[in-house]
């Protein structure tokens, strides 16, 4: 069992069968699916995704696990193995069809993978990953409160908190407790009129003071504030989707 844990790469590996079980669980995959699993570590959740499936594809960033990983699954004719950081994969390598993918993902970089994933034009059928409960509550916030990450995530995919995983199921053990998450395309709320880089610059502003009221924000963004349809006394956390899509269709081309 792998030990040499590298805190610059946020590993903390998750242990207990119990919820390596429920993750796999939780997701609707078949053996007709193909799997790609990012930052796999020594394999432990591995074991349970590997022959369930037409393909499994992993990508670790680790010398060492890469070493650990090709010994241990090397029988397995299904499962490549891909030694690079997730980050600066051109993920054209792992397009795929009926594509579901899985990740406890190290603590420094989860909303980076996430986003890369959600921006990009592959395809999939959900995401299933683990990472901070308080990283996941900003994806999927309680009482119905937007954050930055929520509403510009939104536009793109629908996110949702499964369960949570106690700090004594991985080893080393973190401070902090895990949320899985499951995340499946949602194309409810975008067409080819929308402009996702305008969108984000709105929230950017909108959320640079986010106890303030909207109406301070929107002075920023629009020289005569216009009329909206929701109150311009809410704060931006109060603001749901509908709305930023409205100052986004009033703003126009002026960003």
């Amino acid at each position: 069992m792998f030990t040499n844990f590298k805190k610059n790469l946020g590993q903390n590996f998750l242990r207990d069968k119990y919820y390596l079980n429920k993750i796999v669980d939780c997701s609707s995959f078949n053996i007709h699916s193909n799997l790609l699993e990012i930052g796999p570590g020594d394999g432990a959740l591995t074991e349970y995704l590997n022959n369930k499936s037409k393909s499994l594809t992993l990508v670790e960033i680790d010398n060492d696990l890469i070493r650990i990983l090709s010994k241990k699954f090397e029988l397995s004719k299904n499962l490549i193995l891909k030694h690079k950081d997730f980050l600066k994969l051109n993920l054209s390598e792992v397009k795929k069809e009926n594509l579901f993918i899985f990740g406890n993902l190290p603590y420094n970089a989860s909303s980076q993978i996430i986003l890369k994933i959600l921006e990009s034009d592959i395809v999939y059928s959900e995401c299933i990953f683990l990472i901070q409960k308080e990283l996941a509550l900003r994806f999927a916030p309680e009482y119905k409160k937007s954050t930055k990450l929520s509403m510009q995530t939104k536009l793109l995919a629908n996110i949702e908190i499964l369960f949570d995983v106690p700090n004594t199921a991985f080893e080393p053990m973190p401070e902090v407790t895990s949320s899985v998450i499951k995340i499946t395309k949602d194309k409810k709320y975008i067409d080819n009129s929308i402009d996702y880089l305008k969108f984000k610059k709105i929230l950017q502003v909108c959320f640079s003071h986010p106890r303030k009221k909207i109406l301070f924000p929107l002075k920023k963004i629009f020289s005569t504030v216009p009329s909206f349809s929701f109150s311009l006394d809410k704060r931006p956390e109060e603001l749901i989707i509908n709305d930023y899509l409205e100052i986004l269709n009033k703003y126009g081309k002026k960003i």
